[in-house]
């Protein structure tokens, strides 16, 4: 396994922990500027209905030309692992919220002509 290798796996694991535990990142020596990289395009990313889209190689060109960063195939690599990684924690979030015990809170009340008139004019 390389050092490139390594390094993504330590990468992807300090995300799949923090979004488990929500604490501080532990980063790995050499991690910090992919950290910092995931974060700036991740705060940007667009969403659909049902939730992020994932973070397209046009935006990661387009944020290194703007920071003029010299982003190598391989830390496209890495970045995007950590991504696939927060997509999947996302969305295997989403599918366990109908599973919980918790009963989900029922609207009260009809709706009547006059409140939907209200609501939507």
């Amino acid at each position: 396994m390389s050092a490139i290798d390594r390094l993504e796996k330590t990468m992807v694991a300090a995300l799949e922990q923090t979004l488990a535990s929500n604490r501080p990142v532990i980063i790995s020596p050499g991690g910090a500027l992919f950290w910092e990289w995931f974060m700036d395009l991740s705060a940007t990313r667009t969403w659909h209905m049902n939730g992020p889209n994932p973070i397209s190689y046009t935006e990661i060109m387009g944020y290194s030309h703007i920071n003029r960063w010299s982003i190598q195939p391989h830390h496209v690599a890495i970045i995007r692992a950590m991504d696939a990684a927060y997509i999947e924690h996302f969305y295997a979030r989403q599918a366990n919220v109908g599973k919980s015990d918790s009963a989900v809170p029922q609207p009260t009340g009809e709706l009547t002509t006059e409140l939907f008139d209200a609501v939507f004019g």
